[in-house]
């Protein structure tokens, strides 16, 4: 089985190999794979977060083009 992942913290999840999930990729079950969809940001700056919408609403909103460009790209 393989299961991509978008993260815009990819390293994280070599943690996983400490698990039963790194167990499943020793014996060559799982291929678990995080991609950076930051690579994919279009600004100088490589920001993937969004202007909050509707009001005074806490919380962190991303913008779905680098998403969209990652999942394209492979």
């Amino acid at each position: 089985m393989k299961i991509d992942v978008l993260t815009i913290f990819p390293k994280m999840l070599e943690t996983m190999d400490l698990s039963i999930v790194g167990k499943a990729k020793a014996a060559g079950k799982l291929v678990l794979e995080g991609h950076d969809f930051r690579e994919f940001a279009k600004n100088k700056q490589r920001h993937v977060d969004d202007y909050p919408y509707g009001g005074n609403t806490a919380g962190v909103r991303l913008t779905p083009r680098p998403g969209v460009d990652c999942v394209e790209s492979r």
